[in-house]
Formats: structure tokens, C-alpha cells, sequence
């Protein structure tokens, strides 16, 4: 299908570029308005003999381009199809992928010394999830220890000590306990009552123990306490993440790390794509090159044969395939 007809220079035409759309197209217009112009140019692209009237006054050549597409015939299409399209293509998505890969792997490198710093920073710290608040909590806690402890200790007193309520329960109960055969089943609830009683003054007494321990012990300083929400918190500032995030921050430097090496892999195996579809397309484009030329040696003989009818001996035709630039 004529798809652009492109006229230079003939007869009345100084520059025509005319663009066919599919479908059928007509070319209407008063007599003279240049239609023959038109075919006799078709004509000259088409192989029609030309003469020197056909040049427009005022010029030295003429010269008429005409653009055939293969429209929807399927046989024409196979003919043009050959495997340059294809692998030119690939050629195309091969270097789209190395360009990605690279660009990926020259930004993790570039980040390299700055993760490297950031794991080894935060590896030292070894930060938990919920330490800074847990620690406020235990700050809050050791700056009243004195006071906690001296109430605990006194309760502590007035339980299990030497006149605390445990020695005197369990003086009652004995008392109780001793007349309880000369008073039948009348003592027993009272028995019962103190028993309960102290169990739990027990029970309590192990409780206020295990306190007074843990505020007597201390754990860490406060002075340990507070380096160490100091440290949390630079490194919270420092990374601009919560001090509860730092953990989790950790993990992605590492595995940022991780994809370093594996970008560097991925980066291989791109730049060895590439390099295989560079070699297929070139491989393609020469055996097509080899065949264009081939058909062209053979419409040369077959051209060449046609011009002596045509009182042409002198003339000469040459096919000229050019290879195109690299792209």
C-alpha cells in the first residue's frame, strides 16, 4: 500500500510531501489543478521512463520518493519479519537492565561506608525495642529508691518482725489452738480466720522481701541509667528515627549490606546478558546484511538485463546497501 509520496521539483511541484492514510483516497480538483502531476510522478517512482520536461524551470533534477507499507498481508509481513527485529529488541531490554543494575549498584556503594559505619554503631549499642521507656521507668524508680525502700523496709518490720502481725497471729493462734478441745467446734472458725490471716501476712512478707532487695541491690546506677538513654537518644537523632525504631533500623543496614553483594552479582549477570544479546543482534544483522546484498546482486543482473531493449547500453544500475550507524 503507497503509505507517502515525497516530490521534488517536477513540473509545477516545488516540495510535495503526501501522506496515505488506509482506505481508499481520491485526489479531485479542477482541470489543471496539477492531479496528472501527480500520477505522472507515481509513474517516475514506479519505474515509468522520465524526460527532461518533467523537470521544473529554474531547476537542474527532479526527483520522486514513493513508501510502500506491507498493510495486513500476512505472508509479505513474515517475509519482512527476520530475527534482526527481535533481537534488536532484546539488545534493547539486555542494556535497559544493565543501565538498572548498575545505577542500583553504584548507589548501594555509594551508601556503602555510611551503612558499614551505621551497623557497626548500632551493632555496639545493641539497642531493644522498648528500652528507653523501660529505662525512664526505671529512672523514675531509682530517683525515689531511698524513700521506696524505707517504707518497704517498714512494712517489712511491722509483718514479719520480732513484734510484727505474723508473731503476733500466730502467738493468738496458739493460744486459741491450745483451749480449742475444751471448747468443742466453737474455736475452729477462728482457727481458720487466723490461718488465712497468716498465710497471707506470709505470703505478703515474701512479697515486701523480694522488693526490698531489688530497691536495696539497685540494679544499675542512676548515673549508668541516665549514659544510657543519653546514648539511645543520639543515636535516635543522629539516624532521625524513634530510640524504639533503632532495632529495626539496624536490620535494614544489614540487609542493605546483603544486596550490596547481591547487586554486585546481579550486576554481573546483566553485564553478561547484554554482552550475549550484543552478540546475537550482530549475528542477525550480518547474516541479514549478507542476504540484502545477495538480493541486490541479483536485482542488479536482473535490471541490467531490461536497459539494452530499452536503448539504454550505456546505462548502469547499482544497488548500494548501506549499514546503518550502531545504535
Amino acid at each position: 500500500m503507497l503509505s507517502q509520496l515525497s516530490i521534488r521539483d517536477v513540473v509545477l511541484i516545488d516540495r510535495l510531501d503526501l501522506a496515505l492514510e488506509p482506505g481508499l483516497s481520491a485526489l479531485t480538483g479542477e482541470t489543471g489543478a496539477g492531479k496528472s502531476i501527480l500520477l505522472d510522478a507515481l509513474g517516475l517512482a514506479l519505474g515509468a521512463r522520465g524526460d527532461s520536461s518533467l523537470v521544473r524551470q529554474g531547476t537542474a533534477q527532479a526527483s520522486v520518493t514513493a513508501e510502500f507499507t506491507p498493510g495486513d498481508a500476512p505472508e509479505l509481513r513474515a517475509a519482512l519479519d527476520a530475527a534482526v527485529t527481535a533481537a534488536h529488541a532484546a539488545r534493547i531490554r539486555a542494556r535497559e537492565r544493565l543501565a538498572e543494575a548498575r545505577k542500583a549498584v553504584a548507589q548501594a556503594r555509594a551508601d556503602e561506608e555510611y551503612l558499614r559505619h551505621g551497623v557497626a554503631e548500632l551493632g555496639d549499642l545493641q539497642p531493644a525495642p522498648e528500652e528507653e521507656a523501660e529505662l525512664a521507668e526505671e529512672r523514675a524508680l531509682m530517683s525515689q529508691r531511698t524513700r521506696l525502700l524505707e517504707a518497704v523496709q517498714g512494712a517489712l518490720a511491722e509483718v514479719a518482725g520480732d513484734r510484727g502481725a505474723e508473731t503476733r497471729i500466730a502467738a493468738a493462734a496458739r493460744l486459741i489452738e491450745r483451749q480449742s478441745e475444751r471448747a468443742g467446734d466453737r474455736f475452729e472458725p477462728a482457727i481458720s480466720a487466723l490461718d488465712r490471716a497468716l498465710a497471707e501476712l506470709r505470703e505478703a512478707g515474701g512479697i515486701l522481701e523480694g522488693l526490698a532487695r531489688e530497691l536495696g541491690d539497685g540494679g544499675r546506677s542512676l548515673e549508668a541509667i541516665e549514659d544510657r538513654i543519653h546514648a539511645l537518644r543520639a543515636a535516635s537523632r543522629k539516624y532521625g528515627v524513634a530510640a524504639s525504631a533503632l532495632p529495626e533500623l539496624a536490620r535494614d543496614f544489614q540487609r542493605r549490606l546483603d544486596a550490596l553483594a547481591d547487586g554486585s552479582a546481579a550486576l554481573d549477570r546483566a553485564a553478561r546478558e547484554a554482552d550475549a544479546a550484543e552478540a546475537a543482534y550482530r549475528e542477525a544483522a550480518e547474516a541479514l546484511g549478507r542476504s540484502r546484498r545477495a538480493a541486490a546482486g541479483r536485482l542488479d543482473e536482473a535490471v541490467s538485463a531490461e536497459l539494452p531493449p530499452l536503448k539504454l547500453e550505456r546505462a548502469r544500475f547499482v544497488t548500494d546497501v548501506d549499514t546503518a550507524a550502531d545504535l
